[in-house]
């Protein structure tokens, strides 16, 4: 894998030994286990081009958003461009914004990538 990507395998074998779970930017624990697979997926196939692959991966993680994944998988679209997932996550983050908004994870997401906050923000006062 590239740069800064481990494979789901060495991933689990990270957290077995150190009991934690991965997220690819909080490093907190927030994410689960089981969408790492399609996270690494979503980066191969828009890496390489493989338009088919990232929108069935951009599609399954947004139908498995959660409050605690959300920012995670936020971070995750916006970094490498997955528009789709990113339009998911914050339609999510808009329609549970008491929730996601009051988890650390939200707050270093809108620290790191502050133009998540300013969508976020517009969405919300747009919202009917």
């Amino acid at each position: 894998m590239g740069r800064g990507m481990t494979s789901p395998n060495g991933l689990r074998e990270e957290n077995e030994k150190t009991g934690r779970s991965s997220t690819h930017h909080t490093g907190k624990g927030h994410a689960p286990m089981l969408p790492i697979y399609a996270q690494a997926l979503l980066v191969a196939g828009i890496r390489y081009n493989v338009p088919s692959l990232a929108h069935a991966c951009q599609d399954h993680l947004a139908r498995i958003i959660t409050p605690e994944t959300c920012a995670d998988l936020l971070f995750l679209a916006d970094k490498y461009r997955a528009l789709e997932l990113r339009d998911a996550a914050l339609e999510f983050a808009v329609a549970n914004a008491r929730e996601v908004t009051a988890l650390e994870a939200w707050t270093q997401l809108v620290t790191e990538r502050p133009n998540i906050a300013v969508d976020f923000s517009v969405r919300l006062a747009n919202r009917r």
